[in-house]
């Protein structure tokens, strides 16, 4: 990392992620690009739970999260003025999802695609 990168505060990113190797690849992806993580976090219920203490600069959330639609996660990161975006598998929600102008991430993706999406939700 430049010196310039090396002043920059560390961001913050949430992620939520019930599947533990993906969440792992995810986790070491942004710690590794300078980012600070919380989580992996396996649950909707938990997500929302660290919402109201945690600081966070951006989250990540998995669409599916045992069986049960991440939305309320996304939708509490708006009320907070949280930027967000969702890792999916699920084509027909993804397109829903980018209608609304919600970052949506296709899996598989690959690293660098990963973090010019974290990086497009910091920039909003």
């Amino acid at each position: 990392m430049d010196d310039a990168g090396a002043e920059r505060p560390r961001r913050t990113i949430l992620l939520l992620e019930d599947e533990m190797l993906p969440a792992l690849i995810v986790e070491g992806i942004l710690s590794d690009a300078g980012y600070d993580v919380v989580g992996p976090v396996p649950n909707v219920e938990e997500a929302l739970a660290l919402l109201r203490g945690a600081r966070v600069d951006a989250a990540l959330l998995d669409l599916n999260i045992q069986g049960t639609f991440s939305y309320d996660v996304g939708e509490r990161c708006e009320e907070l003025g949280i930027p967000w975006g969702v890792t999916t598998g699920y084509e027909a929600q993804s397109q829903q999802l980018s209608a609304r102008d919600i970052p949506v991430l296709m899996k598989p993706f690959t690293d660098e695609q990963l973090l010019a999406m974290v990086a497009d939700l910091l920039d909003r």
